[in-house]
């Protein structure tokens, strides 16, 4: 599917767009460029109205298999996974809250 249908791209100068010429790789594959955006939403709403398909992180707020209009396929033997990092002044009067912050992230 992925050599043969339209792909949209993640634009490939992103962090996400890297991630995603990654994934190429490890799967070895030539995919049908057809476009090349920079937002994770208009991607899927071209997915949706049926122009093509795309690889894009699975964000974990968007309950993308219950949309109806999309099929999510996973790349089996393909994981990756991005770093995020908590960046905050010395002192402030939020230590509390970012301090739980760092205690859950911790735990996984």
């Amino acid at each position: 599917m992925l050599e043969t249908a339209p792909f949209m791209r993640f634009e490939r100068s992103t962090w996400t767009g890297i991630l995603v010429q990654d994934v190429l790789k490890r799967c070895a594959v030539q995919v049908n460029e057809a476009m090349e955006l920079n937002s994770i939403e208009a991607i899927i709403a071209l997915v949706r109205q049926g122009f093509g398909i795309s690889i894009v992180p699975k964000l974990a707020n968007v309950a993308w298999e219950k949309d109806d209009a999309l099929a999510l396929f996973p790349l089996e033997g393909v994981d990756v996974r991005r770093r995020v990092g908590l960046l905050e002044r010395a002192s402030h009067g939020r230590m509390n809250f970012t301090e739980a912050i760092k205690k859950y992230f911790d735990q996984g």
